[in-house]
Order: structure tokens, then sequence, then C-alpha cells
């Protein structure tokens, strides 16, 4: 065992009186997170400054160069300029060997293969090392899409993932689901954006759980969505009577009128046939006869397109009639909540009607008290909820700057307050043309037109809360929620001096 060791170490000695060393790089491709630092690992056996040392780190191509030092300085003009001040070596490590390099805020481009190539005035040598970049998307949002018949469609969305990320959805009793439909786009930063959608019934137990899951390193986010029976639509015998009834009879009429045209043209022939015509007159008939039968093709495909067009306008009155019946059931369950100036910030107006508030131009003297939000803009109602189902509207018309939701009791209200979740708050918001999901992290509502009236749906019968549209009958965003305190209405104009007003929510019949 001594002799080896001797030997190695003689070994090293004379190649190092010879000039000659080599080039150490990990094995195991270096596992980078996006937009943080990295180190890539170069180092010289043995641990000793060659003379007349220059380091270059490229890529595949050796024009592509990342950091070069030649001449006992950096040369920033031979970088590629993608890499121009995020690059460093350390050059008191030198001596040791170690001619690492500091890749900083890496992206998306910078992963693949690196070299580190080291020419002394002896010998020139190589190590090749893999960079992968990994980024950690945000939280997923959960929501219902549509309606899809008697089933309801999820969608599952989340943003900044790289690389592209595992989706699964499970049941309430932690199956996996299948058939769930994904589709990934690519964004300005290269990063990817996920979008899941899964179509379920009745049938199935909640709550429905969407996870979306980095490979690269390991790590998953989750969302749910809990789904109560009266959310999904429910059909009528009769109505399934008449409509297969209705079918069957359409069908019949087309084959009857089909068979009808077809036997008389048949009977025509037969009768020009008996009258013996001439080889000319045959010839004209039969190519009147080939028009004839292109031209009742034609008739005929037609007939069947009208028929599918009146079936498709049949199956869409239907789904409008469900939605009908849903938003009539969420209507019914409307009440009138009126403001607290209690709780409204000093900087806030609140008329005497107690319905509408907006910024008050400047802060007025008001009575400090617990229920008071002493920093920020906001209020809210004196009704609170336990139980049940409630419904409100607020009108928010050219306000471009607002705030609405609910907030259990215990919520923040001195100093800082961060509208959120884990903070007591579920709302969403406007900011000029822009939507949100207030959280920690705010997440874009992609919305087609503006919204004047916004409804707000308290279920705490099935914990959930969701956000709609009011003027167009549309829901923009849910969430599931198991409340264990009083929930108060929560409303917030910001600066704005147009006022937001709650508004009776129309009785529809």
């Amino acid at each position: 065992m001594m002799w080896s060791c001797l030997g190695s170490i003689l070994l090293l000695l004379i190649a190092n009186s010879l000039g000659e060393f080599t080039v150490k790089t990990p094995l195991e491709p270096v596992v980078a997170t996006f937009n943080t630092d990295v180190i890539l690992d170069c180092q010289l056996v043995p641990t000793e400054m060659p003379p007349d040392m220059e380091v270059r780190w490229f890529r595949t191509d050796w024009s592509q160069v990342v950091h070069l030092y030649r001449k006992g300085k950096d040369n920033p003009d031979a970088q590629v300029e993608r890499y121009s001040g995020r690059t460093q070596l350390f050059p008191d490590q030198f001596v040791r060997g170690n001619v690492s390099l500091l890749l900083r805020k890496v992206n998306v481009e910078d992963q693949g293969r690196y070299k580190c190539f080291v020419v002394s005035s002896e010998l020139d040598q190589e190590g090749i090392l893999d960079l992968k970049v990994a980024s950690q998307g945000h939280q997923p949002v959960v929501r219902m899409s549509g309606y899809e018949g008697s089933a309801i469609q999820l969608g599952c969305q989340s943003e900044g993932w790289f690389p592209e990320p595992r989706v699964e959805w499970r049941d309430g009793e932690g199956r996996l689901l299948d058939g769930h439909e994904d589709t990934v786009k690519v964004g300005m930063d290269k990063l990817l954006a996920v979008q899941s959608s899964l179509t379920v019934t009745s049938g199935q137990r909640g709550p429905y759980k969407c996870s979306i899951g980095n490979t690269l390193v390991g790590t998953t986010t989750h969302a749910q969505l809990d789904i109560s029976d009266a959310f999904f639509p429910s059909t009528s015998g009769w109505m399934v009577g008449f409509w297969v009834i209705f079918f069957v009879l359409l069908a019949g009429v087309a084959a009857a009128l089909y068979g009808f045209r077809r036997a008389r043209e048949q009977d025509g022939r037969m009768k020009d046939l008996s009258n013996r015509p001439t080889i000319s007159d045959y010839e004209s008939l039969r190519i009147t006869l080939a028009k004839q039968e292109t031209q009742a093709e034609l008739e005929k495909q037609k007939y069947l397109e009208d028929l599918v067009k009146q079936q498709d306008k049949a199956k869409a009155e239907y789904n409008k009639l469900l939605h009908s019946i849903e938003w009539g059931k969420m209507m019914r369950c409307a009440v009138t909540v009126h403001l607290d100036p209690e709780t409204a910030n000093g900087n806030l107006q609140v008329t005497e009607d107690l319905m509408s508030v907006c910024d008050a131009g400047g802060c007025h003297n008001v009575t400090e008290n617990v229920k008071r939000f002493d920093r920020f803009p906001f209020v809210l109602a004196q009704e609170s909820f336990t139980e049940g189902r409630h419904y409100w509207e607020v009108t928010v018309d050219s306000c471009h700057n607002w705030d609405l939701g609910v907030a259990r009791e215990s919520a923040e209200r001195k100093g800082k307050v961060t509208l959120c979740p884990e903070d007591g708050y579920w709302a969403i918001g406007c900011s000029w043309d822009r939507y949100e999901v207030k959280d920690k992290v705010n997440v874009d509502l992609r919305l087609q037109e503006d919204i004047s009236r916004v409804g707000i749906f308290l279920n705490l019968d099935d914990g959930l809360v969701s956000f709609h549209d009011a003027g167009r009958k549309r829901q923009v965003h849910s969430v599931s929620v198991a409340f264990q305190e009083p929930v108060y209405p929560f409303f917030c104009p910001w600066r704005s001096r147009t006022p937001i007003r709650i508004t009776p929510v129309p009785v529809e019949e």
C-alpha cells in the first residue's frame, strides 16, 4: 500500500515537472434554478497553475465564447453578447487548479453543453459538462370552464415552468383520472405556461385535485376544487323522451322523402325505356339521368347538413336552458348587504345609504377602533355569514381599480395587509384593463370583455366562493375553502374617485 501511494505521488511530480495536466469536470449534469447563480466546476490535476495558462469556456462551437482568460486577464470583448456581465472566474484559486466558472442569473437559453478548455505553453486539455435549467411554476388555479351536456369541464392553469411539467388529476379518493387534455405555451422568457382540462360527471367523488410537478427537481404544486351535486345539470324524463321521439320522427320523415324521390325517379326511367328510344335518345336520356342523380345526391347532402344544423341548434338551446336554470338557483340566494363605516379606512367616503364607497380625496378624522383598516383603503360589510348560500352584486362600471371578495372575521386589519387566502382574504381585482386573482403572487384572469357588474356567490354549505360577470351571466373564477368562522363581504375602490356600488340583484322570472 505504501509503495502504491509513493508511486502515485512520483507520477504526479513527473507530470508536473513536464508541464502535463488533466481537466476534471462533473460526470452528472449540473442542475440550476431559473434566475439564480450557478458554479460550473472545472479542476486541474495536478492542482497547480500551468505556465502561460489560458482558460476558454465555450459552448459546443469554439466561437461561442462564454468566458475567456488570456495573458493574465479576462477578455470580455471575445464573449457572446448574452453572457456579457454574467460570468466570472476565480483568479485567486488558479494556484489550486480551480478554473470553475460562475454564471449569474441563469435563463432557459443557458441550458446545454459547456466545455472548459485550458491551454499552457506545453499542453492543452478540455473537460465537458452539461447544464440543465429548472423552474418551479406558480401555484395552479382550478376553476369551472363550462358544461358539456350533463358533465362539467374543469380547467387547471399555471405559468413559469421549465422543463415541461407533468400534470395529474385525482379524485376525492386519490385515484388518478385519465382523459385530461394538456396544452403548453412558451412565454417571452422561454418559460412554459400549462393548461389542462378535465371533464367530470356527478357520479365521481370530489374534491378534484390538479397536481403539476417538475420532473427534473422532483417538486410538485397542487390546487383543488370541490363541486357539489347542485352544480351538475339534471334532465327530466319527459324532456329526454321528447328529444328521442323528435329525432326518431325526423329521421323517419327524411328516409320517407328520400325513398319517395328515388321511387319517382325509377318510375320515370322505366317509362322512358318502354318508349324504345333511339340510340341518340338513349344517350341523351342517360346523360339526363346522370345529371338528375348528381342533383339528387347534392340535395340529399344538403338536407342532411340542414338536419345536423338543426340538431346542433336544438342542443345549444338545451344547454342554454340548463345554464339559465343554474343561474336562477343562484339568484334565489340573493341578499342585501350594507357597508360598515366602523371598518372603513380614513381615506374612504361611504355614502349615507351605506351602499357606495369611493376615495375621499384625502384622509379625514375617524374614530380609531379594532375593526377599522388603518393603512389600506378597505371596508367590510355590516352583515356576516356562518352558513347557507348568499349572493350579492357590485356595480363597478367606469371604476378601473377595485378589489372585491370576502374576508374571514379574524383577518388582519392593521398595518400591511396582503390579499391572499393564507391571510384570510379571497378576492379578485381589476387594475385598468387587467383582471387578476388576488394572492401572494397574483394570477391573471384572461377575460375577453370588461366587467361592469360583479356577482359574488358565497356557498358556505359546500365550501365554495365564486365570482361572476353578472351582466353576461358567466363565472370567471371559483375557489374551494372550508370556513371555520364568520365571513364578511369585502370592498376596495383603491384611489378611485368613481364609486363602486352595492346593487340590488334583479329578480328574474
